[in-house]
């Protein structure tokens, strides 16, 4: 155990929830909907919605290493 690492540091916890809550959809459960798409139309839907999402993250890390800024938090192992 590390006691100086803060997954869930309390003043970024509305930050936290929004970014976990921004990437559960189209990345977490957007394979999950692209593997059991019942149509073509539902697979490309939720191709574009992970993929859309995916280059906005690229952009992001881009610019700062974890999702939050310099500290590793909860959202960057729910990634």
């Amino acid at each position: 155990a590390n006691p100086s690492l803060h997954l869930f540091p309390g003043h970024m916890q509305e930050a936290l929830d929004a970014m976990i809550a921004a990437n559960y959809d189209p990345v977490n459960n957007g394979v999950y909907k692209c593997g059991f798409a019942g149509n073509q139309g539902a697979h490309e839907e939720a191709s574009r919605a992970l993929f859309k999402r995916l280059d906005e993250l690229e952009e992001l890390l881009g610019k700062q290493r974890y999702l939050m800024g310099d500290a590793m938090t909860v959202a960057d192992w729910y990634l």
